[in-house]
């Protein structure tokens, strides 16, 4: 293992997004030229494997022949590529294939002491190995708190000994790895905590971790310390816990850009401000910047250049802002301050600035007859308001050559939601009130939602394809083809209903319920749009 400092990129290209080479090398040169020295790809399945055809199939998976420039490239410029893949779960899309039946325990997660799911890892291992020149790797190992409890219990029994379970599954998949040249490898690190705190990962018990355990863990393998909206009394005791490995611990922040349309830069900067000095003290050199794509990969990567920015400055020792700032106007030529504006569309609540929720994508999604989401709607409606005046800040920026196309979407998307954001509310209020003159008025604002949806919705697919590839963006025509759809149908239900048509709008008769808590709604597309089965769950 390497004693040089390490500040990382971890990108996912896993859940529908995968950045084209001529993007991914854009995003390098960036990066590099901000203090990042390494970029690790964080790809379930989408990467070529010989002989295994359906393995990312449709997914934009990079060739061998993609990997092997992306790898060469990033040596040109000092930024070595790292693959971060899987090893136990997290193969959702995989399991879709009838296939790999055979290696499936439950949910995501591979069948352990199964010869069928090593040969299968080691066919990984020998094709990453033809593309990558590091002897590094990020195996995963996360998030399988199932494990056993599948068709391994069906085979094996209920298993007695899950932490001896996951942990002979640890080893076998190192000496693999390292029977193809990755010798210097990380997993991370939640599985040892989730088995022995009730599936919680994070803990303010310094001594949770202790015993046995801490003596498991292959010498060659570090531990991945991941938290991304924490606290410090929680910080200081998972590093403790994690020290009592006595193995090398990295660690891993986020720009919080995952189930968002927009960026988040300024609330992930309050996160690193605290995280990275903590893990200064406690002496990590390993620091990873780690990007998501929950939710269809909605935001842009890209959009999160001040939090990267402000990132690799504080593991490089940098903790005055003002220097950060200066750094980012001299590499880009954009104010640092300004380019935060791209925050502003997810701010929790209107005039804030320095908060975020999901309230701007429930409001972009919500459906306007079933209202579920509108009692979070301010009292006084202020969202036209406070929408049009982000997209006036906005437009400022739209013309940059460079990063114009961020803006444009940004500002786009909050025209759809100074019209959007009160339809529902607009609509039932009208609607409760017999009040057809209103519902003709009504009308109007669906039509001008519908057309601000289809101009947000050609700055979008431009953004998207500005830096990956085509595959994944099926999904957002989808949902926002659907949206455009659904507001047409329900003006064509409110046209018919003002003019005598139709004598009723059932989803409009039924009452709102004002007392439910709504917080797990507001951000994940198929929770917001109903309460009806999406897909086959």
């Amino acid at each position: 293992m390497s004693n040089k400092k390490v500040v990382g990129a971890y990108l996912d290209f896993s859940r529908n997004m995968v950045m084209s080479v001529e993007g991914l090398k854009r995003f390098m040169d960036i990066i590099g030229k901000m203090g990042y020295n390494e970029v690790m790809l964080y790809t379930e399945d989408t990467y070529e494997i010989e002989g295994e055809p359906e393995f990312g199939y449709m997914r934009g998976r990079y060739s061998k022949k993609e990997l092997k420039e992306i790898v060469a490239y990033g040596e040109k410029i000092g930024v070595i590529v790292v693959p971060g893949i899987q090893t136990l779960g997290h193969f959702t899309r995989l399991f879709q294939w009838p296939k790999y039946e055979k290696i499936h325990d439950c949910g995501d997660i591979l069948l352990v002491e199964e010869e069928a799911t090593y040969e299968f890892l080691d066919k990984i291992f020998k094709n990453l190995r033809e593309c990558y020149n590091t002897d590094k790797i990020h195996l995963g190992l996360d998030e399988a708190g199932n494990l056993g409890f599948g068709r391994y219990m069906h085979k094996h029994g209920i298993p007695k000994d899950r932490t001896k379970l996951f942990m002979d599954h640890v080893v076998k998949v190192n000496e693999i790895a390292k029977k193809h040249g990755f010798y210097d490898n990380i997993m991370d690190s939640d599985m040892f905590f989730r088995i022995v705190n009730n599936g919680y990962y994070y803990t303010t018990d310094h001594n949770l971790i202790t015993g046995e355990v801490t003596k498991s863990v292959p010498e060659n393998m570090s531990l991945n310390y991941w938290t991304y909206f924490e606290n410090p009394q929680i910080y200081e005791a998972m590093f403790t816990n994690h020290e009592r490995f006595n193995r090398k611990i990295t660690f891993m922040g986020s720009p919080l850009n995952w189930t968002v349309f927009t960026a988040q830069n300024t609330r992930a900067m309050d996160y690193i401000e605290m995280q990275i000095p903590i893990a200064l003290k406690h002496n990590v050199t390993d620091f990873y910047f780690a990007f998501f794509g929950d939710d269809a990969a909605e935001s842009n990567y890209f959009s999160n250049l001040p939090s990267l920015m402000r990132f690799a400055d504080l593991c490089n020792g940098i903790s005055d802002i003002n220097v950060t700032k200066k750094r980012f106007f001299k590499l880009f030529g954009i104010n640092f301050d300004d380019f935060l504006k791209i925050d502003l569309p997810g701010c929790v609540e209107p005039g804030s600035e320095h908060r975020w929720t999901h309230t701007d994508k429930w409001q972009f999604y919500a459906d306007p007859f079933l209202g579920i989401q509108d009692v979070l709607l301010s009292k006084d409606e202020n969202e036209p308001k406070f929408y049009r005046s982000v997209s006036r800040k906005l437009s400022k920026m739209s013309d940059n050559p460079e990063y114009g196309y961020l803006f444009r979407t940004a500002k786009t998307y909050c025209d759809v939601l100074a019209y959007k954001s009160v339809l529902g509310k607009h609509t039932r209020a009208a609607y409760d009130a017999k009040d057809k003159e209103k519902l003709r008025e009504v009308i109007k604002e669906y039509k001008k939602t519908e057309k601000k949806l289809e101009m947000f919705f050609d700055e979008y697919r431009n953004q998207w394809l500005h830096d990956a590839k085509p595959f994944g963006l099926e999904v957002q025509d989808a949902r926002i083809g659907g949206l455009i759809a659904r507001i047409k149908k329900c003006r064509l239900r409110l046209t018919d209903y003002v003019n005598g048509k139709i004598q009723t709008i059932e989803e409009l008769d039924e009452p709102l319920l004002t007392d439910i808590d709504l917080s797990k709604k507001t951000e994940r597309w198929a929770e917001i749009i109903t309460t009806n089965r999406v897909g086959l769950t």
